[in-house]
């Protein structure tokens, strides 16, 4: 977990063990720090997407060709057969 395997010979060991050691006992550094000017700034446009698709729908019931395409899909299909 260390870097120890059990391969290393006892005098790799005790220095290995001696290292490690040192570094447990250092332990964490001091907490990170913010840049000076605080937060980062973020840009998150607001979402659009359910009120765009609400105004899609309206305009599409609304007009009054959209069946011709579906109508059309059908016609292929059936003469298809």
């Amino acid at each position: 977990m260390l870097g120890f395997r059990g391969e290393k010979s006892p005098e790799q060991l005790r220095d290995w063990h001696d290292k490690i050691k040192t570094q447990l006992e250092q332990g964490q550094g001091p907490d990170f720090n913010l840049p000076v000017e605080g937060q980062a700034r973020t840009f998150v446009p607001p979402l659009s997407g359910a009120r765009r698709l609400q105004n899609y729908a309206a305009r599409r019931r609304r007009d009054p060709a959209y069946p011709i395409p579906a109508l059309a899909f059908l016609a292929v299909l059936m003469l298809g057969n």
